[in-house]
């Protein structure tokens, strides 16, 4: 018996060791020990690992080390990596992504300010060292690209992390880290100009927390432990640099940098690790797609990816509670819960059942705990409240902290916020503030904790305590109370069921109603476990909990009387300029002080000569003060490109908005969005400017990109070309081998092999000299043949015609000839057609049908291209050329597409493009489908 006895204690004794057993964890970091990794560190010596049991092994990055492949292989459990990490994960590696420590990426390249390197068209045949991956630096690649610099443009020297490289002249051009190597600059006085991808529209993320598939399969909470004791690690490092700095210098220094270095890096990596109002660590799947999408262009990317399975979601786990908390619940089996028994659309007891919003959110806890909340009824809240004191209920369900309350009730974190109204009657002006309400009577439930808060703040306000919602507002419509005050929700559910048409909300204030859960303050357990069990229920939960029961009208009174007077000021100050324009010279001060509020540039001209300009015309075109400006004509502004279109511009008493170039006083030109208006019967002119040369920027990039991309699948149409005419050239020349080796060939076979060969070798000639005319794509007006232009598109698609089963039925006049852009025009095939294509790839049964018809008509040129894909809705049919319109999400499509058509058809050949949708026969069938008519002039060259 005792020998039992002492087996069940060592039992026991061994289970509970094994409970409490620390876990051994690797991290692999990305480089040397410094600031860079301080969130490690403290995680570590302030003992957060500690805390869920883990012991982790911090390894130092040496020279030949493949990360990944050793996380995948779990050499280390954690690894610390590039965005290149995504390209791994097309390559095969089974990892996934858990935290971005940097929200935008430390890498960038750095100048000279003596190199006289003044923008990044001046890289042409400069020394540049660059990271030896491609991948590493793709948002480097990218910026690069954008602005029409190839790596064969550059000498490439061999990176070594030595930013004297630089200062010594060796190199003109150098990848560094903000956070690394700018401070060698600072400390030496070099003056230097940094390009950023960020600022070109390449926002990477850096230093990506990740592991291995197969570890997160098998210990999911432990997982979601270590990025808790990270992120934690990493927050107090940032609220505690100096701290955090003596221990690197005490225990992790392996590069022996100075405090001030540290200093300085702590501070760049702060700033690139806190964006806006992003949790840390926040990995956005939009965000990656976005960094996929750049790879895919610049054909790195091997295999598609899954994101959803790519990008760890902590929720996705399952509560995590200590063996405590596992064994409270086990024992209780029933938690006892009160609620306010009249308070839609929060809660209520309908013919005796638990209704509304928090019985929705208490289902889901239910089914995460494993444990029944019992529902005790009482008459009202106050009653609740009394039973909750005298611990008849454990909890109140829903339930906001005041000073009174935490005597007896401890309170989980809010798990519903909603913002406090005012409800009155309908003729009751706009309320803003509750200050404003003196000695006006309120309404508000008894025993509500707003009443305490209240009294607290507003103290000229008289508090009517009412019995409940509806008690209140049948006061307010008698007459007894000017208003009630509540929540938006429950006031909004009384106004769909009841008093929709006597009162209204009449105001909304800053003040919040914080509900969470009131816990009796005797049990801490039970506290603990409801808070973790609120932290679990994700946001898209939440909002649908929400949506199910709140819908509000909200009425804001309008002062009308104070709008006609603001309307009546406006229209006397435009007449006042209008009529007395010598008044504009003697109120010059006051007229200066409005439009240099602006953003824009306003320049005022008077017979054609520059009379007043704003602040922003002094920065936007680089003069040093307006003295410079007066006296100048419009002309003087505007580049030689551009000067006659903004002539017959000028000529229109009022201009719509246009696009045109513009030049500052150095002669640099940039992109402009103008305005001109003259001033009625004076010979006066407003004209206004906005720089749009970044959104040219972006937008020029994004066709490049999309440009990038159908290059890509014609590629692939080549390749699918190519295969018969191979095949039939190898044949060829196996069969003459074989023949000759058995005597067979005879001078007739000979020739016809050869013929054949020589025609398939023709038509491969043909294909590749059609693809690099296209990518050629040289903008010089040509007259060309339709016939041969259209044929050309053929070839280039006919890969993607085949392999998605597509008819495609072509007829066209051989002697229609064109004078115009034959590589742009192929370009607007291209993109009708993959529009064509993407709505006939989901075309099921039916054939897949593309008609191009081109023929003369009314002295124009049509050519038509329409399909059987059923149409475009009506409701978008107008909107399909406009810049960034899409039907497609994000990863397919830019919206440019049709928008380039539109502008390569109607400002580079002077025609017109229309859409339509059409009904046809087609081998006695029916068929519905968008056609798209592109209408040419003829004309010679």
């Amino acid at each position: 018996m005792k020998i039992t006895n002492f087996i069940l204690l060592l039992l026991i004794f061994t289970l509970n060791l094994y409970a409490q057993e620390t876990k051994k964890l690797s991290i692999q970091l990305l480089w040397k020990h410094q600031f860079e990794f301080a969130g490690f560190y403290m995680a570590k010596e302030k003992g957060f690992y500690k805390k869920y049991n883990i012991d982790l092994k911090l390894k130092e990055y040496n020279f030949g080390d493949n990360i990944t492949n050793d996380v995948e292989s779990q050499k280390s459990t954690f690894g610390i990596g590039y965005p290149s990490l995504i390209l791994d994960r097309s390559n095969g590696s089974k990892i996934v992504l858990l935290n971005a420590i940097l929200q935008n990426s430390p890498h960038v390249l750095v100048t000279l300010k003596s190199s006289n390197i003044n923008s990044i068209k001046d890289f042409k045949n400069k020394k540049i060292k660059l990271l030896d991956s491609e991948q590493q630096t793709a948002a480097i690649t990218s910026m690069l690209y954008s602005n029409n610099i190839l790596y064969k443009d550059l000498d490439i020297i061999k990176y070594r992390y030595d930013i004297n490289d630089l200062i010594n002249h060796k190199v003109d051009i150098t990848t560094a880290f903000l956070s690394n190597e700018i401070y060698t600059l600072k400390q030496k006085n070099i003056q230097y100009n940094i390009w950023n991808p960020k600022d070109y529209g390449f926002d990477f993320y850096d230093d990506i927390l990740f592991t291995s598939s197969k570890f997160l399969k098998e210990d999911p909470v432990t997982v979601k432990n270590f990025q808790k004791a990270t992120i934690q690690g990493w927050e107090y490092a940032f609220s505690h640099i100096d701290e955090t700095i003596d221990l690197i210098l005490k225990k992790y220094n392996s590069q022996h940098k100075t405090r001030g270095a540290l200093h300085y890096e702590a501070k760049i990596l702060k700033e690139l690790a806190y964006k806006d109002s992003i949790p840390f660590g926040h990995i956005s799947k939009t965000k990656i797609q976005r960094i996929y999408d750049i790879y895919n262009l610049i054909g790195l990317v091997k295999n598609p990816i899954k994101l959803d399975n790519f990008i760890f979601k902590p929720n996705d786990t399952k509560l995590i509670l200590t063996q405590d908390e596992y064994k409270y619940l086990n024992d209780k089996k029933n938690i006892n819960m009160c609620i306010d028994p009249v308070w839609m659309p929060f809660e209520k007891f309908e013919n005796g059942n638990y209704i509304g919003i928090s019985s929705d959110y208490f289902k889901l806890f239910k089914n995460i705990l494993n444990v029944d909340f019992n529902v005790i009824k009482t008459n009202n809240w106050t009653q609740s409240l009394e039973y909750a004191k005298n611990r008849k209920c454990d909890i109140l369900s829903l339930a906001m902290k005041t000073n009174s309350r935490k005597k007896y009730m401890n309170f989980t974190e809010p798990y519903l916020k909603i913002p406090l109204v005012i409800a009155t009657k309908k003729n009751v002006p706009f309320i803003s503030d509750l200050a404003n309400l003196i000695n006006k009577k309120v309404a508000i439930p008894k025993g509500y904790a707003f009443i305490e808060i209240l009294k607290n703040k507003y103290p000229s306000l008289i508090i009517i305590e009412v019995e409940n919602i509806n008690d209140g507002l049948n006061q307010v419509k008698r007459g007894d109370v000017f208003g009630y005050i509540g929540t938006i929700a429950s006031i909004g559910y009384m106004f769909q069921t009841k008093f929709n048409s006597e009162l209204k909300i009449a105001g909304k204030f800053d003040e919040k109603w914080k509900l969470g859960i009131a816990v009796r303050s005797d049990d801490k357990v039970l506290l603990n476990i409801l808070n973790k069990t609120i932290k679990s229920i994700d946001s898209p939960t939440r909002q649908k909990i929400l949506n199910n029961w709140i819908s509000i009208k909200y009425e804001k009174n309008i002062d009308k009387e104070f709008i006609l007077n603001i309307l009546i000021i406006i229209f006397i100050i435009i007449i006042f300029f209008l009529y007395k324009q010598y008044l504009l010279k003697k109120s010059i001060k006051e007229f200066n002080d409005v439009i240099n509020a602006t953003m824009e540039s306003i320049l005022i001209f008077k017979d054609g000569i520059c009379i007043d300009a704003n602040q922003s015309t002094i920065e936007m075109f680089g003069y040093s003060s307006k003295d410079e400006i007066i006296g100048k004509e419009p002309l003087s502004f505007i580049a030689e490109e551009s000067s006659q279109y903004v002539k017959e511009q000028m000529k229109k008493s009022s201009a719509l908005p246009y696009e045109a170039k513009v030049v500052k006083k150095d002669g640099t030109e940039f992109y402009a969005l103008l305005r001109g208006q003259n001033l009625k019967s004076r010979n006066v002119r407003l004209s206004s400017v906005i720089d749009i040369s970044k959104i040219k920027l972006q937008e020029k990039t994004l066709i490049e990109q999309s440009r990038m991309a159908a290059m890509g699948e014609m590629i692939g149409n080549i390749a699918h070309q190519w295969r018969q005419p191979l095949s039939v050239i190898s044949t060829g020349a196996t069969g003459l081998q074989l023949q000759k080796e058995y005597g067979l060939l005879t001078d007739q076979i000979f020739e016809e092999s050869c013929d054949a060969i020589n025609k398939n070798a023709q038509y491969l000639s043909k294909t590749i000299d059609d693809f690099k005319n296209f990518i050629k794509g040289d903008r010089k007006k040509q007259r060309f043949n339709l016939n041969e232009n259209i044929d050309s598109f053929i070839k280039l698609i006919d890969g993607t015609v085949k392999t998605n089963f597509i008819k495609l039925f072509s007829k066209i006049d051989d002697t229609i000839y064109l004078y115009g852009y034959p590589n742009e025009l192929i370009q607007c095939y291209i993109n009708i057609f993959n529009n064509a294509k993407d709505v006939l790839k989901e075309i099921k049964d039916i054939d897949r049908l593309i008609f191009i018809n081109c023929y003369i008509q009314n002295n124009s040129i049509i050519i038509s291209i329409k399909d059987n894909g059923g149409g475009i809705p009506d409701d978008i049919i107008l909107k399909i050329f406009d810049p960034y319109f899409t039907t497609k999400h994000k990863s397919q499509g830019t919206g440019l597409g049709l928008h380039m058509t539109y502008n390569l058809i109607n400002d580079g050949m002077n025609g017109n493009i229309t859409v339509h949708n059409v009904e046809y026969k087609h081998n006695n069938k029916n068929y519905k489908g968008a056609e798209f008519k592109i209408i040419l002039p003829q004309q010679e060259e």
